[in-house]
């Protein structure tokens, strides 16, 4: 096995991609690693309906009125490019989406499927027991009764 693709291995990688070859069988039949095939197609293909850089390559008519995240953006970028027409924040925004009040669901975020809910804090729990140690029924009573509000008393002379 050499080190280099002919031309000859290079036009049957091509020929039998546009016929939907798997790459292992293309491999096998020019007598090559799958590895070295999928190399092969990544460093030559070509791509097509290129975009300058910043423009979208969606070209339908009602790309400005679709909502961004269906169409795969982050919700940053989405909130970003309809800052014109939101009267509220990006925090906002994502309450919303928390609370399920869109139409798209949590499944058309890309890294959200792959993130796990965030947990809270925990709460700390008082260890210490020895504080109510020596407390009666008949203790708080009487602190209940200091702190009730007396009747005012008239002094008459």
């Amino acid at each position: 096995m050499g080190k280099h693709l002919t031309l000859d291995q290079r036009i049957t990688i091509q020929v039998e991609l546009e016929r939907n070859t798997p790459i292992k069988a293309i491999a096998r039949m020019i007598g090559k690693a799958p590895r070295t095939v999928a190399r092969e197609i990544k460093q030559r293909r070509a791509t097509r309906n290129a975009k300058p850089y910043g423009r979208t390559n969606n070209r339908c008519i009602r790309r400005d009125r679709c909502p961004g995240v269906i169409k795969g953006q982050s919700i940053h970028h989405a909130v970003w490019q309809q800052r014109e027409r939101l009267p509220v924040c990006e925090r906002t925004i994502r309450y919303f989406w928390a609370g399920n009040l869109f139409t798209a669901r949590r499944g058309v975020l890309r890294r959200a499927c792959r993130l796990k809910p965030r947990k809270g804090k925990r709460k700390e729990h008082k260890l210490d027991t020895k504080c109510r140690e020596g407390r009666t029924y008949e203790l708080y009573r009487r602190y209940v009764e200091e702190l009730r509000p007396r009747p005012w008393c008239r002094w008459t002379p």
